[in-house]
Formats: structure tokens, C-alpha cells, sequence
């Protein structure tokens, strides 16, 4: 995933939120940045697939693809970056069956929409999404790769279909839902849906949520941190449901505190 000095996104963020469930990550930057574009003059580089791939391979060459027990995939800058990544995961697959994949496909967000090109939207899409485990969009994200830009929060399910990803799971989910699952903290009343956001999973055709106070002004890399951690709890062996719970919790405890800031501190994980 992506590398940011300043505005904790992508690697920057998720390296800590491993630590704090005590998993030891291996981190390898696609894009590496002084300042996340929204703070700071833009000034960095992609990092060239060839390198990327160098790294892979070296990772391969020291025994690493039989001790991982999870991967998880993040922003990409170019299609061939998707494509050596793809190459190696397959390769993974073979040699290390039981390693679980999280695909979180960073591609853009209701405010922005797609900010990556069409082209690695669709390269994540294509190759990515069918070596899934499990994929973490957020609802602009699942409705573009369901090829469906106005789709609803009750349209979920029926269209989960189309991405054949064994577990998936939405974030971000802004409109009120019929059917409740909230997480373990109480549950809160059906009229006051328009003041919460939703955590949807998916599975064969079943929908669970989880409610969470809506927070109108989050920074940036949240889902970074969500995804890092539901993939620390699935690699410890919790059951899905179980660790999507503890994610949307987790999400929760750091959303309070770092509402209206600019950044999320990494400190604030620990």
C-alpha cells in the first residue's frame, strides 16, 4: 500500500494498528510520499513494479510464503503494480493455501470519487478481487466494482454476487438498513438511523450490520486502520463476525478521539 510522512494513511497507519494486535507485518510501499496530497506539497515516487516484484521475489527466495498467515493488499499507483502483486498471490496460493487474503480496494470515496485511474480500478477489480478471501470497500467502492454508481444500501446483497468474493465486507454505509445487527455496545433506535454509519457483512447471500455514531468530520485513513485490524484478528484464528465486531469496536474508540482533526495520530492505537 501507499507510504505518507505526514497524514497517517495506508502503511503509515497500519504497520501500528498490526502492532497493537502483536502481529508482525511486512510492509512494502507502492507509492512513497512527504505529505498525504490534501497537507503538504506533493513530492515522492511510485515505486516501479520491477522493484516491487524484486521485493516479492526476495521475500519468496527467504522462505516467507510458507509463514505468512495473511496478506493484505492496499493502494496501487499503476496496473502493472496490480499485476506483479496478482503474480505473486497466486504464486502464495500455491505454496500457502491457508493464508488468508484481504483485498482492501483503495479507490476513491463518495466525496471524491474514483482517485486512482479508471485503469487500476479496474486491473484490482479483475485480478484481485477473484483471489479474495475477503475484500473491505466502502460503499462508494462496492458500488463501483458492482459496475453500479447509484446503488443503495438495501441493494447490497443482491448485487454481492457479482464480485464472487467469499466474505465481504462494507464500511461506510451512510443510509438506514431494515434489518439491525448492531455490536456489542447497546443498540440504538431505529429513528435515530440518520446519526449512525454501518458496517455490513456479507456472506452466501446473508447480510449482518453494525451500527456506529456517525462522525461528519473523520480523517483520513480509517479504513486503513479497519482493514489492518479485521486482518490481525482473522489471521488470530476469530471467527468473521466475531472479528468484524471487534473491528467496527476498535474503529469506534479511535473515531472518538480523533474527530475533527486532520490526522489520526498513531500514538492513539496503543
Amino acid at each position: 500500500s501507499s507510504e505518507v510522512g505526514v497524514g497517517a494513511v495506508g502503511l503509515s497507519i497500519a504497520r501500528f494498528a498490526f502492532a497493537r494486535q502483536k502481529i508482525q507485518a511486512i510492509c512494502l510501499p507502492t507509492i512513497s510520499l512527504a505529505s498525504r496530497p490534501d497537507l503538504g506539497t506533493m513530492a515522492g515516487h511510485v515505486i516501479p513494479a520491477i522493484d516491487l516484484d524484486a521485493q516479492l521475489n526476495a521475500l519468496a527466495d527467504d522462505g516467507w510464503l510458507t509463514k505468512l498467515n495473511g496478506v493484505m493488499t492496499g493502494y496501487f499507483a499503476s496496473v502493472d503494480q496490480v499485476e506483479t502483486v496478482a503474480a505473486f498471490l497466486k504464486k502464495l496460493a500455491q505454496e500457502n493455501p491457508t493464508a488468508t487474503l484481504l483485498v482492501d480496494p483503495v479507490l476513491g470515496d463518495c466525496d471524491t470519487g474514483l482517485y486512482v485511474s479508471e485503469e487500476v480500478a479496474q486491473a484490482v477489480r479483475d485480478l484481485l478481487l477473484p483471489l479474495a478471501d475477503v475484500i473491505t470497500p466502502n460503499l462508494f467502492e462496492f458500488s463501483w466494482l458492482c459496475g453500479m454508481p447509484q446503488l443503495s444500501f438495501d441493494d447490497l446483497v443482491a448485487h454481492a454476487n457479482r464480485l464472487n468474493v467469499p466474505d465481504i465486507v462494507v464500511t461506510s454505509a451512510h443510509i438506514g438498513v431494515s434489518t439491525e445487527m448492531p455490536s456489542s455496545r447497546d443498540a440504538r433506535p431505529q429513528e435515530n438511523q440518520k446519526n449512525l454509519i454501518k458496517t455490513v457483512h456479507i456472506h452466501k447471500g446473508e447480510m449482518a450490520t453494525f451500527s456506529s455514531p456517525f462522525i461528519a468530520h473523520m480523517p483520513k485513513g480509517t479504513g486503513d486502520i479497519f482493514a489492518s485490524h479485521l486482518l490481525s484478528c482473522l489471521v488470530q484464528e476469530e471467527e468473521m463476525k466475531v472479528a468484524v465486531c471487534g473491528s467496527v469496536e476498535f474503529l469506534e474508540r479511535i473515531a472518538e478521539r480523533v474527530e475533527g482533526a486532520k490526522t489520526i495520530e498513531p500514538s492513539l492505537l496503543f
